[in-house]
């Protein structure tokens, strides 16, 4: 896919699904012992889908990953005025919230080899 070009909404809602089933997998198992079989099970699509958009499941876990950075961006942006270090912005509060139930993916993806 070139740079700009509009994405293909299958392709978004499928890598979408592989992002979602790996949360999902990861708040019972760690990285380490998820397999692509149970993954693209959970997913509901082909193993052969899961290749032709990652190479392995770190680059799925990477991409998932970036979701959040993105999610933390949005978060930082509904701070309006002056920050107050008593009262964050209620969004920021939803995204801390949400970011425990993945702590263990993203340990396991920040964590030194």
């Amino acid at each position: 896919m070139t740079r700009g070009a509009p994405e293909d909404p299958r392709a978004a809602r499928t890598r979408a699904k592989l992002r979602e089933a790996l949360l999902a997998e990861c708040a019972e198992h760690p990285l380490a012992e998820i397999g692509v079989a149970a993954l693209v099970r959970r997913a509901g699509v082909g193993r052969a889908t899961f290749y032709v958009h990652y190479p392995d499941l770190e680059a799925l876990a990477v991409d998932a990953c970036a979701d959040v950075v993105r999610e933390a961006v949005d978060a930082l942006h509904a701070w309006r005025g002056r920050p107050d270090p008593m009262v964050a912005p209620a969004a920021l509060v939803e995204f801390f919230v949400a970011l425990t139930p993945h702590a263990a993916l993203y340990r396991a993806l920040l964590s030194p080899v």
